[in-house]
């Protein structure tokens, strides 16, 4: 077991998550979550970045919030998806004579009156799937009636698919001219829209109402998906979303004083540490897995971007290592809070002394670190690309236990992988509880056989 004992940490910040009404600090990060599509002047628009591909979708989900400065009286366009090879808006959302609208496939769906108050944030859901013969529209989690109007595409459902690699605007409706992207004038909004996201398959009304705050698989809110030169985003503290669950990836380097290198599991053990030392107690570690980064497939940035010594080149005495992190806050906070208090208390250098090694340096590398709400948290270990995985040692055991109704059998196969090859390298720490962290870490994988009356969830669960 390796030892280790705090040598030199200092840390400072203001923890936002001790208290819900903190102003977000504004850092430097990938996410948009706080920030807002101001669409209040001119007509104000972003658009997809070219490099985001939709696919061809016989199923999606689209959410976005909104919210209006004034009363909505003349028409507008939320987003609008179109291709080059396609006359009508394949996609897309807006407000007609005081109703919503949903174009889909150049037919347009309208929606009862609805009064959408200012100063006032509505979440916005449309799903489709070509098993059925129409979207679905909801409103804070609420289904709404559609009604059709003239139906363009009168191809079966089962046959229809989103064209991909289309254009797709916010804030404003659009044609294609000549592969351009032109704006349709007074179709722009009078308020602020934020928080789009697209998945590729149908969610359920119980999905959408209670997975409101989770990242999209497709198109996410995130700066690299948008162009948003355009119209710069802006911080909006009035709209809150809280989560539990979040993935944080991140890069770091490990610089050893003595000249020696480091290996993988002393690496793993030492981002445990500090994660565990420098998080906040409400923030509870999952999974941490770490990837050992080749120097072919790594450039100078990491060390060049730490702000404690830009000068440090990659040397034989550091070594770079991909973090991913499966965390739990609870109780659930806004996200855009979560994601700052990620990125300020990770940013900062770490210090710890070895027994072998002795002084060892973590530097984190800020532009890499980068919080996303998740839905749950995979239940199958990550590996980085290209990743060789040897063939790892196996014991095997048998046991059975039974109860008055039931019989259990079980065969287990315990599973404990090293993995370190001299391109790439991962291990990881899993625990299930959030209170009762480990030094010993395994992966257990076994066949499970029940006879009986029984709910197998609830007998396994017992067992």
């Amino acid at each position: 077991m390796i030892l280790l004992q705090k040598f030199l940490h200092v840390f400072a910040s203001v923890s936002l998550l001790s208290n819900p009404a903190s102003t977000v600090e504004e850092v430097p990060q990938l996410s948009l979550w706080g920030k807002v599509l101001n669409l209040t002047f001119g007509c104000n628009h972003w658009r997809l970045k070219p490099h985001v591909s939709i696919p061809a979708l016989q199923e999606l989900t689209v959410c976005l919030s909104l919210k209006f400065e004034v009363q909505a009286s003349s028409p507008w366009t939320a987003f609008m998806y179109r291709h080059p090879e396609v006359q009508y808006a394949e996609l897309g959302l807006g407000w007609k004579w005081g109703r919503l609208v949903i174009w889909l496939f150049g037919t347009e769906w309208t929606a009862p009156q609805i009064d959408l108050r200012p100063s006032q944030w509505y979440s916005l859901c449309l799903t489709w799937s070509h098993t059925k013969d129409r979207p679905a529209l909801y409103v804070n989690g609420n289904p709404v009636e559609l009604m059709a109007g003239h139906i363009i595409d009168t191809s079966p459902s089962s046959c229809r698919k989103l064209a991909p690699n289309g254009t797709l605007t916010l804030g404003a409706a659009h044609f294609l001219s000549g592969g351009n992207i032109e704006i349709i004038p007074f179709t722009c909004g009078l308020g602020k829209l934020s928080l789009f996201r697209l998945w590729g398959r149908e969610r359920s009304k119980e999905e959408v109402t209670s997975l409101k705050c989770t990242e999209g698989d497709l198109v996410k809110w995130e700066r690299d998906n948008w162009d948003t030169q355009i119209d710069t985003p802006l911080p909006d503290s009035s709209l809150r979303c809280e989560w539990s669950f979040y993935e944080v990836r991140l890069m770091f380097a490990i610089i050893c004083y003595d000249g020696n290198t480091n290996e993988l599991y002393m690496a793993r053990e030492i981002a445990h540490h500090w994660l565990e030392e420098v998080l906040p107690n409400r923030i509870y570690l999952n999974r941490v897995s770490v990837f050992e980064v080749s120097r072919s497939s790594t450039d100078d940035s990491l060390a060049e971007t730490s702000h404690e010594d830009r000068m440090v080149r990659w040397a034989p005495n550091i070594n770079g290592f991909n973090c991913l992190v499966y965390a739990s806050v609870i109780p659930g906070m806004d996200v855009a809070a979560v994601q700052n208090e990620m990125y300020v208390t990770l940013s900062s250098p770490y210090h710890v002394y070895h027994e072998a090694s002795g002084l060892l340096q973590l530097l984190p590398d800020e532009d890499s670190i980068h919080t996303r709400p998740v839905e749950s948290f995979s239940a199958v270990t990550p590996s980085p690309p290209d990743m060789v995985t040897p063939s790892p040692v196996t014991t095997t055991s048998s046991s059975s236990a039974t109860s008055p109704a039931t019989t259990l059998k079980t065969t287990a196969t315990s599973t404990t992988t090293y993995t370190s090859t001299s391109a790439v390298s991962t291990t990881t720490i899993t625990t299930t509880s959030p209170t009762n962290m480990t030094e010993l870490y395994f992966e257990v994988k076994m066949n499970v056989s029940i006879t009986g009356d029984c709910e197998p969830e609830e007998i396994l669960s017992t067992w």
